[in-house]
């Protein structure tokens, strides 16, 4: 079984502990291709163990928000625990997919700006992708217009927000959308992720 590594979403709960979450959905997603997830917290992984684990991929996974919009203790771990994977995909070369926050946090390393959006949160877009129609998921509240001449923009929402972006490069996907959780194009959001890990 191969496997990829997948940082989590960190909430506090009612008790005010900070809890590590990764939706069921990631497992369900990549299980039918007999793939395992394997969920990283900087504190307790050194990358000489991530090199033990052999991943064919690193997933940078949606929740919270970038501390620079919200300073709080949860979005402050997230990203060192989204640095220390996307640096360890980046050096050892392995496809990395940033999906909502994971984007976000990808295209604010590369000084990108985020922007306040309307009308994307719980809200189906239809996107022009290639020769392609996708309807998709929508579940954030900041979007990206522009990202570096590196970065190929290959689908953009009605308001010009980009929801699907790849560096070809750097073997980096980015996505807006949710490829976890329903989109009524789903077999080709499949497609599109799967053949970035060379998932076949």
């Amino acid at each position: 079984m191969r496997t990829i590594l997948i940082s989590t979403k960190i909430k506090k709960d009612k008790y005010r502990n900070s809890n590590c979450i990764l939706e069921n959905n990631w497992i369900n997603y990549f299980s039918k291709k007999n793939i395992k997830l394997m969920p990283i917290n900087y504190k307790l992984f050194r990358k000489r163990d991530l090199d033990h684990l052999k991943p064919i991929g690193i997933i940078l996974a949606g929740g919270n928000d970038l501390s620079s919009i919200i300073k709080n203790k949860e979005n402050i771990l997230r990203e060192k625990n989204d640095r220390f994977l996307l640096n360890y995909g980046l050096k050892k070369k392995l496809p990395v997919l940033g999906v909502c926050y994971g984007f976000q946090f990808i295209a604010k390393k590369y000084k990108s700006k985020l922007f306040k959006v309307k009308g994307h949160v719980r809200k189906y877009h239809n996107l022009n992708f290639k020769n392609y129609k996708l309807n998709i998921n929508s579940f954030h509240n900041y979007g990206i217009y522009k990202l570096p001449k590196n970065f190929d923009i290959l689908a953009k929402c009605n308001d010009k927000t980009i929801e699907l972006a790849e560096c070809k490069k750097k073997k980096i996907l980015c996505c807006m959308f949710h490829p976890e959780r329903h989109n009524k194009t789903q077999k080709l959001v499949n497609k599109i992720i799967l053949k970035h890990f060379k998932i076949s």
